[in-house]
């Protein structure tokens, strides 16, 4: 008996001794990398209001007698203002659809985007849909004209606080694919001028928002709005004939992606933005949570009073901003050595989840089991970075594919012209040539599959019809 109490007074000693060490050790914080400070700041690289599509596109849906500009200058202020108070915050009650008002703009009509992506040809469904095009058009004429002056804007760049409950607008999505419905269908009656100039006009600025935009959603919008832009393009050169006018919009149309438009560094120095702003203190939202409850439950209240014993901002922050960095470095690679990276850090971030709990859980093990949570994985990111090198080689294939029609150059022959071409019209991944699938009559090359996670990095075909 005597020996089962000394053990115990023992094992209370060591449990004493370790408890007071683990909390000894967490006593200390670390401090706060510069580079992890500026990583996040934007505060630099803002530009003039009256340059800014950002605050016509949050109010394009504005009373019709609003300006759509002034009006979402208003709602950022509004939305802004609340998320820099110690107010809670109501997703709901800040969404600019809900600041526009009651008697904002809606769209009218139905049948939009009237051709969907999926298929191979829009421009029979455009002359078979013309009259709702019409009348979508007819019917949506502020809204369209709205639209239409976003294209006059020299930037485009978000000015909503970074926070968890960031707001996006709706990007204007029924606006978009009425205008695009509008040019094609122009395409198909012939007017084929009218409909190169009216496409290079919306691509030059979607890919202005590529370029200028910080957002993750900002820059997915533009790469599929330049996407499906592309496709329409494609179908316009394999189909129709293109005047010495139509055929110099088309070229500019194509000029290479530049490195700022294709680059998501500033959406993940954005995305980083974000989580640092809830690291500073993760867990006063969960408190507010549990004080609003009737019953708070005890346990919830003991796992927070202890979890901020065993948390350290800075380190947490720190650790954070490390990762964001791979992903940043990352994502400005060309896409032959994007590959290969990706997949070195798809490789440590699955060694990581693969031991999540390890000795250096002693220092800010609450910091880290949150990172373990909620840190950005090369494998997820890297799928956004493919579309933007996947619409690269989309380029590609379509400036090709006027070339060939332009050289005239016979089925039998393509095969052989393909592998003559330069590396700036090959597939962008593999630096091989372009493939060819005669039966289909197209054009191709695998590119990243985005549609899903996991392993699988390739899987998309990508391909223009001749």
């Amino acid at each position: 008996m005597f020996g089962l109490w000394r053990g115990l007074k023992w094992f209370a000693i060591t449990i004493g001794v370790v408890s007071f060490l683990l909390l000894l050790i967490n006593l200390f914080d670390e401090s706060l990398l510069p580079e992890a400070a500026a990583f996040g700041d934007f505060s630099r690289e803002q530009v003039t209001q009256e340059d800014n599509a950002y605050f016509t596109m949050i109010g394009l849906y504005a009373r019709s007698d609003a300006d759509p500009h002034q009006r979402g200058v208003e709602i950022v202020n509004t939305i802004n203002a609340r998320l820099a108070s110690s107010e809670a915050i109501n997703i709901e009650e800040t969404h600019p659809d809900t600041l526009i008002g009651a008697d904002r703009l809606y769209f009218k009509g139905d049948g939009w985007p009237f051709c969907n992506g999926e298929a191979k040809r829009c421009l029979p469904l455009y002359r078979q849909k013309r009259k709702a095009i019409h009348r979508a058009v007819t019917e949506n004429q502020i809204l369209l004209s709205r639209y239409a002056k976003l294209y006059r804007y020299a930037h485009f760049k978000e000015t909503i606080r970074d926070t968890l409950v960031s707001i996006y607008p709706n990007y204007a999505n029924s606006a978009y694919y009425t205008v695009l419905a509008k040019t094609g269908l122009q395409a198909a009656q012939g007017r084929t001028g009218l409909a190169v100039i009216a496409l290079e006009q919306d691509t030059v600025f979607w890919r202005r928002v590529l370029r200028d935009g910080r957002q993750l959603v900002s820059k997915m919008v533009a790469l599929a709005r330049v996407k499906r832009n592309m496709e329409l393009l494609s179908e316009i050169v394999a189909t129709q004939q293109l005047d010495a006018t139509a055929q110099s919009a088309v070229e500019r149309m194509l000029a290479p992606l530049t490195l700022k438009e294709r680059n998501l560094r500033d959406a993940i120095r954005t995305e980083y933005a974000i989580s640092a702003d809830l690291l500073k203190n993760p867990f006063t939202r969960y408190s507010q949570y549990v004080a609003e409850e009737d019953r708070p439950a005890w346990g919830a209240v003991l796992f927070i009073k202890i979890s901020s014993f065993f948390y350290q901002r800075n380190a947490t922050i720190n650790m954070t901003y490390r990762q964001h960095r791979k992903l940043a470095d990352l994502a400005g690679l060309p896409a032959r050595e994007f590959v290969p990276r990706l997949r070195e850090l798809q490789a440590q971030d699955e060694a990581r989840l693969a031991a999540p709990y390890r000795w250096d859980y002693v220092y800010n093990p609450a910091g880290k089991v949150l990172f373990a949570m909620g840190a950005p994985t090369a494998v997820i990111y890297g799928h956004y970075m493919g579309r933007a090198h996947n619409l690269d080689g989309l380029m590609r294939l379509v400036a090709v594919q006027l070339t060939m029609k332009q050289q005239r150059i016979a089925d039998h022959a393509v095969k052989g012209f393909l592998e003559k071409l330069d590396d700036s019209y090959r597939d962008p991944y593999t630096g091989a040539p372009l493939r060819w699938d005669p039966d289909k009559r197209a054009l191709y090359f695998e590119g990243m599959w985005h549609k899903g996670g996991g392993d699988a990095l390739f899987g998309e075909r990508i391909e223009v019809y001749l």
